[in-house]
């Protein structure tokens, strides 16, 4: 088990493959060579003396103590055949090196495993073995000598649970009661036994006083010294094993004992020399300590000394978005700098060769005479997700000849990378992923593919091109990443035939063209993750992609792909399919044809031209996690296999022509579920308000009815709530966001519950028939921001409130619709401090896939607002009331203010010239109401108004020249006496255009 842990060790720290393989009848294999006899059964028997004779056995044989051997000589015959070594410190382990890595398989009689960094190196393997014996692939390591494994991004987990749980159930314990404590608590231990018959029967627990000597005797110094000795002898096979795999001790292994006395006997000749395992323990412990070739070399004083000059140049970001620590934070110039966290050395020249500050929380300028250059030996170099925000490539790092591995991503860096990278002649991985700004000359990245011949990796994501892609890459890339890189032209077939390769990503370059090859490419047998979202891809998808039998990512949305959705794609490792926004037509019926998709876990084809129903047999997708179907044109119920997915936590079917009724959901881990604009009848499944990690529920625009269950209180992390336009009553949970009912049946009050609701942002209860007055009480929630309450029977006036903390975050209000009387709330002005504020700042939730829409009344328009949230709209909308009085001047304090509608109530008085300050304002309509006076000349110099809507007042005389207004065309007049414009024509409104500037006068 030591050998497997630390393989296992090795390929989750360098986050290898490894695979799982079968061989079918082992031990009937192979001929034997060694003579074995055995008794003849009786129906062997030929004659009367037949009862003595015997056979010799030229076959293995199951039971056969031979046959394991037999065995083993044939796999390891035909395995070092094929250039595989066999490890002399575990001949259960074979390995075999390449230039860009290593193969290790690891035998235990008929179960295999395969780890390497490539799957094309370890398809090798496979084939190898194919080539000589029946296999069974089993995929990726799941079980293996009784221990389940489970993989992660963090690493490999090695469990028992099934061994644990069948211990159990053969002990018949299955259905016993769990319990922390299996003992009995509080008992007391003592020295003597106890029987519950006979009380104390022995004065002492050991009744033989010698096996207590030599219980004793085991912790002697002695003893301890030979445990030392044991350790040393583990230390150094482990130590031969690693080497066998390639994993080099940079530093030399620590060996600590807590017996002084043994710690001296190591270092005293006259004391060793006396014990009586002098030539097994004493020698075996000197020799290691006085030849050993492990010896640890210091590290040099000038890589310590340039090492800490480079710490000191920059800060630490104890708030930096990357999780980790910072390794420097340990850099000691007391301690031997090969000790450092992520300082390696040379072993036998204690040269830095590498050095690993990956999300270190680093923050400041690197600049170009930064001492790190002075590690003139460094092999690998990884400085990624770092703040070096605004800070050059350095010409310098040309001058790390040696340099193979290259990590600069996600560190801030900018400007053109210099034509000295192309120096790095052996570089196998070269990462500059999302860098702002940084940019690589057409010339210099002609040139880097030409001269980096060895490359394995190379991720080059954001990166600016400009150019079109040349033709010249290492036939050795694995890893090949050149999305949203502005990228042109047509992308050569090479790139679909390189050997080696493994993923793919070219998306977000809208202006290449890709044109798959119309046979089998050369890398079909390796390619595992391919990305094209985004280029154009224009045409279908052609029969090639059937040979992609190890694609387990697939990515093509956003380009311009059309026709019916092939059955190529019986991809059986495939975990994620993404072809949404396409042109894609016809059915599903892929879908209940394939029965290979027993990994698939994300499932995207959103926003196509696909019609029909969803084919009822489909099987095989226990595994999926995330369906998105929606924006297309099917049709139908929603099959039961979509209900009895039992790992599906995200599902959405939106905008499709759904119907039927909302069945249970097996599956308690859904977060979101979008159903929203279908024709989906019936209640709400009690089950799906019950589910207790539900973030998302989005069923707006359905013919839904009946109660809304009182459960959904208890939803702890719901934080969208969108049944509108439905015909649903009910209450409302404490931890939403948002809340969406509007166009529902909703009557009576608005529901008190809602002041429980601190995390709210949005509540729109629009278009329903609540009966009540203004809910001043509303204004308590600290995060509300928007607050739609329009199209209802809300009365009376709004009342003033000493209260100045009162709707603080507030950006929008529509209270339109409504029958409020009496004045405008002067002191709610006062508290819109959110409105007071012109700023672009970003506020609210990121809600993902949820199409977040409101609409208000402006700019002479009802317009929907996508995503409100996320924008900066800043909107106030009293219209269609019966407000009464004067407009209060300290509107003009709302200087955020994008739209103002007062329209349609009973207004007085004049226009504050307050207005003017806000000089954002985009749309003004005071309309229909008995405003008199004139316009103030002040509000020509609002240089954003769009709309100006001032018809059906009592306003007298000429429009204001000058700015805004001089941009205005006249169009016709209409209305009040009494008001002259640019030419004498009476004029009443202004309403310029969304598009077109014009003056229209109705």
């Amino acid at each position: 088990m030591v050998t497997v842990r630390s393989v296992l060790a090795m390929a989750a720290s360098r986050r290898w493959h490894v695979q799982q393989m079968d061989i079918y009848n082992v031990f009937l294999q192979e001929d034997l060579v060694e003579e074995v006899y055995m008794t003849l059964r009786k129906r062997f028997h030929y004659d009367k003396k037949g009862d003595n004779k015997v056979c010799r056995l030229v076959k293995s044989l199951y039971g056969l103590k031979q046959a394991s051997r037999q065995w083993n000589v044939k796999l390891i015959n035909a395995l070092v055949a094929a250039g595989f070594t066999q490890s002399h410190l575990d001949y259960s382990l074979l390995t075999k090196k390449y230039v860009d890595g290593i193969v290790v398989i690891l035998i235990y009689v008929d179960d295999l495993l395969v780890t390497c960094s490539s799957m094309v190196r370890i398809e090798d393997a496979k084939q190898v073995l194919k080539d000589n014996f029946k296999i069974k692939d089993l995929g990726d390591l799941k079980y293996f000598l009784g221990i389940e494994f489970a993989r992660s991004l963090a690493g490999i987990l090695m469990h028992q649970r099934k061994y644990a749980l069948e211990l159990i159930s053969d002990l018949g314990l299955g259905r016993s009661k769990p319990i922390n404590t299996p003992v009995e608590i509080n008992l007391k231990m003592t020295a003597h036994e106890f029987d519950n018959y006979f009380g104390d029967s022995f004065n002492s627990l050991i009744m033989d006083p010698s096996d207590y000597q030599r219980l004793v005797g085991r912790s002697s110094a002695e003893a301890e010294y030979r445990s030392l000795a044991s350790t040393v002898a583990e230390i150094v096979w482990i130590a031969g094993l690693f080497k066998e795999l390639d994993m080099s001790l940079s530093l030399p292994v620590s060996l600590f004992c807590d017996s002084k006395a043994a710690i001296q006997i190591v270092a005293n000749p006259v004391f060793y020399e006396r014990t009586k395992h002098i030539d097994i323990d004493c020698h075996f412990i000197r020799e290691k300590l006085v030849f050993s070739s492990s010896l640890p070399h210091l590290c040099a004083n000038d890589q310590a000394l340039a090492l800490l000059q480079f710490k000191n140049m920059f800060s630490i970001n104890p708030s930096g978005y990357c999780i980790g620590y910072s390794k420097t934070l340990s850099w000691n110039k007391s301690i031997d700098c090969c000790s450092w966290d992520g300082v390696h050395c040379d072993e036998m020249t204690g040269q830095v060769i590498e050095l690993d500050l990956s999300c270190s929380r680093l923050q400041g300028k690197f600049h170009s005479n930064s001492s790190l250059f002075q590690l003139s030996n460094l092999k690998r170099l990884y400085l990624s997700n770092n703040d070096f925000s605004g800070s050059l490539i350095s010409p310098k790092f040309g001058e790390f000849s040696s340099l193979t591995h290259l990590d600069l991503s996600y560190s801030g860096f900018t400007g053109p990378i210099p034509s000295e990278i192309t120096h790095l002649s052996k570089l196998y991985n070269l990462h500059f992923k999302n860098n702002d700004g940084l940019r690589f000359e057409p010339l210099n990245f002609e040139l880097l593919l030409k001269n980096l011949t060895q490359l394995r990796e190379l991720n080059l994501f954001g990166v600016n091109f400009s150019s079109t892609i040349p033709l010249n890459f290492s036939s050795y890339l694995t890893t090949l990443d050149l999305s949203n890189t502005e990228l042109y032209g047509i992308l050569p077939e090479r790139v679909f035939q390189l050997p080696n390769l493994e993923s793919l990503y070219l998306s977000y370059n809208p202006q290449l063209t890709v044109r798959f090859p119309s046979t089998k490419w050369n890398s079909s047998a390796s390619l595992m993750e391919l990305g094209l979202s985004g280029v154009n891809a224009t045409g279908r998808i052609p029969e090639s992609f059937s040979h992609l039998t190890s694609l387990r990512y697939l990515d093509v949305s956003f380009s311009n792909l059309s026709g019916p959705i092939s059955h190529f794609f019986r991809f059986g490792k495939l975990m994620e399919l993404s072809l949404r926004n396409n042109n894609f037509d016809g059915q599903l019926e892929f879908l209940s044809s394939n029965r290979s998709w027993t990994q698939l876990e994300w499932l995207y084809i959103s926003s196509n031209s696909l019609t029909g129903s969803i084919p009822s047999n489909v099987s095989g997708l226990h595994n999926l996690q995330t369906l998105n179907l929606s924006s297309n044109h099917l049709n139908g119920n929603i099959p039961s296999w979509i209900y009895s997915l039992p790992s599906l936590t995200e599902l959405y079917l939106n905008d499709n022509h759904f119907s039927g009724k909302i069945e249970m959901f097996k599956s308690k881990i859904l977060s979101e579920v979008a159903l929203k604009q279908n024709q989906l009848e019936g209640p709400i499944p009690k089950s799906l308000l019950d589910l207790q990690g539900l973030n998302y529920l989005i069923l707006s625009q359905n013919n839904l009815s009946g109660q809304i269950s009182s459960t959904v209180c208890n939803l702890k992390k719901l934080l969208v709530l969108d049944l509108g336009s439905n015909s649903l009553n009910g209450i409302f949970g404490n931890q939403l966001r948002v809340i969406k009912l509007d166009g529902n049946k909703l009557e009576g009050k608005i529901p008190r519950s809602l002041i429980n609701c601190k995390d709210l942002e949005l509540l729109n209860l629009g278009n329903n028939q609540l009966n009540d007055t203004f809910p001043r009480w509303l204004g308590t929630l600290p995060s509300l921001v928007i607050l739609k309450l329009a199209s209802n029977k809300l009365h009376g006036p709004i009342k003033s409130s000493k209260n100045r903390n009162l709707f603080a975050q507030l950006r929008i209000i529509d209270l339109s619709s409504n029958e409020f009387i009496g004045n405008l709330p002067v002191n709610l002005f006062h508290n819109f401090n959110a409105m007071k504020v012109n700023d672009e700042q970003m506020i609210g939730v990121d809600f993902s896939e949820y199409d977040n829409s409101l609409t208000i009344a402006t700019k002479g328009l009802n317009l929907s607002f996508v995503r409100v949230l996320m924008s900066t709209n800043i909107i106030i909308n009293l219209s269609k009331n019966r407000f009464e009085g004067q407009i209060p001047s300290v509107i003009g304090d709302l200087v955020g203010l994008r739209t103002l509608n007062l329209s349609h109530n009973g207004l007085e008085g004049h226009i504050p010239t307050s207005l003017h300050y806000l000089s954002i304002l985009e749309s003004l309509d005071l309309s229909s109401n008995k405003i008199g006076g004139g316009i103030p000349p002040q509000l020509a110099s609002l240089t954003f108004l769009e709309v100006l809507n001032l018809s059906h007042n009592h306003l007298v005389g000429c429009i204001p020249k000058g700015k805004q207004f001089d941009t205005f065309e006249n169009s016709h007049t209409k209305g009040m006496m009494g008001y002259t414009g640019f030419h004498s024509q009476k004029i009443l409104v202004v309403i310029m255009g969304y598009h077109k500037r014009q003056l229209q006068l109705s």
